[in-house]
């Protein structure tokens, strides 16, 4: 349905009403709700935010490499 649409979710909602088995198929293949999880949600989203981050850079922002310099933001120099 079309966000925001309530006349569209309405529509949607009877439709699925009215064939509830049709939508339940969908949910019954092997393997599709594993990528579903919190878990399987989990990886790909650490797998972004890694992509994101500076070389070195560690998940809690601290930088990973021994005896490094912190981090200083300049301001106005």
């Amino acid at each position: 349905f079309r966000a925001e649409d309530v006349g569209d979710f309405v529509r949607v909602v009877r439709a699925v009403l009215g064939d509830p088995g049709r939508y339940r198929e969908a949910y019954e293949r092997p393997g599709l709700l594993e990528s579903w999880t919190w878990e399987a949600q989990a990886r790909v989203l650490d797998g972004v935010y890694s992509r994101l981050l500076p070389a070195g850079r560690g998940a809690g922002g601290d930088d990973t490499t021994p005896g490094a310099e912190p981090p200083a933001l300049r301001v106005g120099a």
